[in-house]
């Protein structure tokens, strides 16, 4: 009986979110913790059956997405610059044989977990409960858009940036 319950789900629709529009925050925030991609599935009980591979380029798709809509925060550029420092200077030890380029890294991946501390320091949580004070009422982040979360983030930027004398455009970018 066990088995045709397995084979019957298997041929269960798998359907997913399918950009920053329809994908909850609580689900962003998931992914980017996790690097978990099933959360990119509408049902979260067929996560087993989820395959990485298939569900990459939708993540891509969805991240180019929110980098297309509201650019690349500082802090994240900052890792992804830090990331990519290291592994060319993995590849260069690889090719080179110079052993001594081990320091940069461990200077390097020093750099990246302060960065990375920083960054778990200022929670989602606490993001959240500025922006319900700033709006006035409750965010339920499990059904809230990404593309809704970073509109109202950027609502208060602007707001903030406007009480400060500073111009921001609709994307909270300067």
């Amino acid at each position: 009986m066990g088995a045709l319950r397995s084979i019957f789900s298997l041929t269960k629709k798998i359907e997913t979110y399918q950009g920053i529009e329809d994908l909850p925050i609580y689900n962003w925030w998931k992914i980017n913790e996790t690097n978990e991609l099933s959360w990119l599935l509408l049902n979260q009980e067929l996560s087993y059956y989820a395959d990485d591979k298939l569900l990459k380029p939708l993540w891509e798709k969805i991240f180019d997405e929110f980098i297309d809509t509201f650019g690349m925060p500082e802090k994240m550029r900052s890792i992804l610059e830090l990331k990519r420092d290291i592994q060319v200077l993995e590849w260069d030890i690889i090719l080179t044989g110079d052993k001594s380029l081990q320091t940069f890294i461990d200077i390097k991946n020093f750099e990246l977990q302060e960065l990375l501390k920083e960054e778990k320091a200022q929670t989602n949580g606490q993001a959240k409960i500025y922006i319900e004070k700033y709006m006035g009422f409750r965010l339920d982040e499990k059904t809230l858009s990404v593309k809704d979360y970073y509109g109202y983030v950027n609502a208060l930027k602007a707001d903030i940036a406007q009480r400060n004398g500073q111009i921001v455009n609709e994307y909270g970018r300067e």
